[in-house]
């Protein structure tokens, strides 16, 4: 495969080029999990694969998690994503932090919720007497180890928090070994991202250098992947099946504005964050099929304005592509609540 080849492929496998249908929407869904909600979302709020379905995909996503057929957790660094609940098992396995030992706090919170059963944070600070800012870190720690799971059916802020194991009696965090669950989600990684380098890989993943690089030489002997060399993207991985495959058709030429939680972006986090350093970037634009520009300003939880639209083309191709670029962004943040200010720098 060529760059061109690998990005129309990413852009099939991501919906991008060709939105998927509503009954399409959980096989999509499972190809990209864990599916983050949009960054710089209200806390509650559902996963988000924008631009992707042909439907809304965040009722879509909103659907799948009210009938539990996705269910909320801590993955790839301890980040919040939701995964398909058959599914849970393997990404859990995969990406816990295990807690050698349990504090205090941690203990308290498990006794209580062994005895009570199910409760919010307010319920637990009755119960426990301990303060909100002692109660959600140490929730958010034994979340990531698995032992306790927040039940976010919909956008309410007060859910309910259980014990893992009472929720989910027939799933053995343990018994699934962590190199064949992380082998299992580093393929799927592959299907829908296409090629990816060892260090796209780490930043999608979370996993540690040491880990991933025995992880992805095993995998590589056993054949579950290949190393291969794509001309202008490098050296990476792909499926066997993918180094010879041919797109559909080639990459549609477009621009769309992804979040910073986005399936394209994560395996991109390291590298956007130096090519970006010193602004503050709202969202990223995808400039046919490639992460090529950012949206720059400042967050706030009332409307706001994108400050500077930034992208990396060519200047010639930037002032051609202005007036594209600039109307996808403002279908993100529409006037008269919000202005794009400044177009690579300059006054609009």
């Amino acid at each position: 495969m060529d760059k061109e080849q690998v990005i129309a492929l990413r852009m099939e496998r991501q919906g991008l080029s060709r939105p998927v249908a509503d009954e399409e929407f959980p096989s999509l869904f499972r190809r990209l999990q864990p599916v983050a909600p949009a960054y710089y979302s209200m806390p509650g709020s559902p996963p988000r694969l924008r631009s992707r379905s042909m439907g809304d995909d965040a009722a879509l996503a909103s659907g799948l998690r009210a009938r539990r057929e996705v269910v909320k957790a801590r993955f790839r660094g301890g980040s919040i994503g939701y995964v398909l609940s058959r599914d849970l098992e393997t990404y859990g396995a995969a990406f816990r932090r295990p807690l050698n030992r349990l504090g205090e706090v941690e203990q308290t919170l498990l006794d209580t919720m062994r005895s009570t059963g199910p409760l919010s944070p307010r319920h637990l600070r009755e119960e426990t007497g301990l303060l909100n800012k002692q109660i959600m870190p140490a929730l958010h720690r034994l979340q990531r180890a698995f032992l306790v799971f927040e039940d976010q059916e919909d956008e309410r802020w007060d859910r309910p928090w259980c014990l893992f194991c009472s929720e989910w009696p027939r799933l053995d965090i343990d018994a699934r070994p962590w190199a064949a669950a992380a082998a299992e989600v580093v393929e799927r990684f592959l299907e829908g991202h296409v090629f990816a380098a060892s260090s796209q890989v780490r930043a999608w993943s979370g996993f540690g250098v040491t880990a991933l690089r025995q992880l992805l030489d095993d995998m590589a002997a056993a054949g579950t992947i290949a190393a291969h060399s794509v001309r202008g993207l490098g050296e990476g991985w792909v499926r066997p099946a993918d180094a010879d495959v041919a797109p559909a058709s080639s990459a549609p030429s477009g621009v769309w504005v992804l979040h910073r939680a986005d399936p394209l972006v994560l395996p991109l986090a390291d590298e956007l964050r130096e090519r970006y350093r010193g602004r503050e970037v709202l969202q990223y634009l995808l400039v046919d099929g490639e992460v090529l520009g950012a949206l720059c300003g400042h967050w706030r939880i009332r409307a706001h304005d994108v400050e500077d639209v930034v992208v990396d083309l060519a200047p010639a191709e930037a002032v051609q592509r202005q007036d594209e670029i600039l109307a996808a962004a403002r279908q993100h943040y529409p006037a008269p609540e919000s202005q794009v200010l400044r177009y690579m720098g300059q006054r609009l």
